[in-house]
């Protein structure tokens, strides 16, 4: 039903990684064994933090779903890897290697919507967005 839809509105559907044990699409593999029969508007949302939390290596990831199925690319560190509880951190000072997965993404050839996802809400959360961007736009 929900290809149907995505067709007749031109709409993209993607799946979307959260961690190990929190979501059915967890692991690369399930997403692409979920959207291998259907259209391309159908695919990953690629969270490389939930990733990192689920024990999974992000560069291996992305390039297993490549670019056929990934509609959307969320960029989030997080402290430690295979830790499900951890919390998120500034992008390259954790354990996602966030800096490898952009050089993937555009080894890739990705130019769709890259989302800085960062659910850790700190007092100095204006100035870790502000280092997020700056390690981004170097």
């Amino acid at each position: 039903m929900l290809e149907s839809l995505s067709i007749k509105y031109g709409m993209t559907l993607a799946l979307h990684n959260h961690q190990r044990g929190k979501s059915d699409y967890w692991h690369p593999d399930i997403v692409l064994d979920h959207s291998k029969k259907r259209g391309k508007q159908i695919g990953a949302c690629c969270d490389v933090g939930q990733w990192t939390r689920s024990d999974l290596k992000p560069g291996d990831c992305l390039r297993k779903i490549g670019l056929d199925r990934m509609i959307s690319f969320h960029l989030k560190d997080v402290l430690s890897m295979g830790d499900l509880d951890c919390r998120n951190t500034v992008i390259g000072e954790g354990a996602a290697v966030c800096a490898n997965c952009l050089k993937e993404i555009h080894r890739l050839g990705y130019r769709a919507l890259v989302t800085i996802d960062f659910e850790h809400d700190t007092p100095q959360l204006h100035q870790d967005m502000v280092k997020n961007i700056a390690i981004i736009e170097e």
